[in-house]
């Protein structure tokens, strides 16, 4: 079984402004007895699509494509069509295309987070992981107060295994978001993945009093209170975790 993370996806584009408003989605996680699940990046990513318009439906972006990119021709030097045709391509899985259009609203708006976060988004569909954390950094240095930023960084971390930075961005946006449950959770799988098991318990448990309807964290506990002897807690965890998921 892969392991998966939570993850937020891109910033989504309002028509007449900008706006950083996200969503989490939460890949399908698959099980075995010998690995745990997480919450990924490398899962599928979403975000809230742009406001319709009078020429395009909300989620139809083949249209959208088309729309932006005859408003490019008519204004090419709008940095904001480049960042709407760019989240476009990247709904429709083409990342390549994405980062292009990002790079040129890069270059027009050196100074817009959001542009260096959403291109962060493709590098990681395409598993560019270092090409992301630099993205993802550089979104941080114009703005250090955005949770967000952090925890995806934190994922692209720890998926090169790089878990002790994973731990500090998951720490950093905790403290600009300090309810964040996947925040924990995913925190957490890091701490497992480098075998400091009291403290991915700690954040399970953590993660469980923020919501406790989701089995993955109960399933995830368990795997660490095995790995240090305490067999009755991961037995109670592994039957907490097949209650609700029968009734998921």
């Amino acid at each position: 079984m892969s392991n998966s993370k939570c993850v937020y996806g891109p910033a989504a584009f309002l028509l007449i402004f900008l706006s950083a408003v996200l969503i989490v989605p939460l890949r399908a996680a698959e099980f075995s007895d010998e690995t745990q699940s997480g919450a990924t990046i490398s899962g599928t990513y979403s975000g809230l699509s742009p406001v319709q318009d009078d020429e395009c439906e909300e989620t139809d972006y083949k249209c959208q494509v088309e729309q932006y990119s005859r408003d490019i021709e008519a204004n090419p030097g709008d940095a904001d069509t480049f960042l709407k045709r760019g989240y476009a391509y990247n709904e429709l899985g083409e990342f390549e295309l994405g980062i292009k259009d990002y790079t040129q609203a890069i270059k027009l708006n050196p100074f817009d987070p959001i542009a260096f976060y959403n291109r962060a988004y493709a590098f990681d569909e395409l598993g560019k992981y270092e090409k992301a954390i630099r993205d993802y950094t550089r979104a941080i240095q114009i703005n250090d107060r955005d949770a967000d930023f952090y925890y995806n960084r934190g994922n692209a971390y720890d998926d090169l295994d790089e878990y002790d930075q994973a731990i500090a961005d998951y720490t950093a946006a905790l403290e600009l978001e300090p309810s964040e449950y996947k925040a924990y959770f995913n925190r957490a799988l890091s701490y497992y993945n480098k075998g400091d098991f009291i403290s991915a318990i700690k954040d399970y448990t953590k993660a469980i009093e923020l919501d406790a309807t989701d089995p993955d964290a109960y399933y995830n506990r368990a795997n660490a209170y095995e790995e240090i002897g305490e067999m009755e807690k991961a037995e109670a965890d592994r039957r907490k975790y097949e209650e609700l998921k029968k009734t998921s």
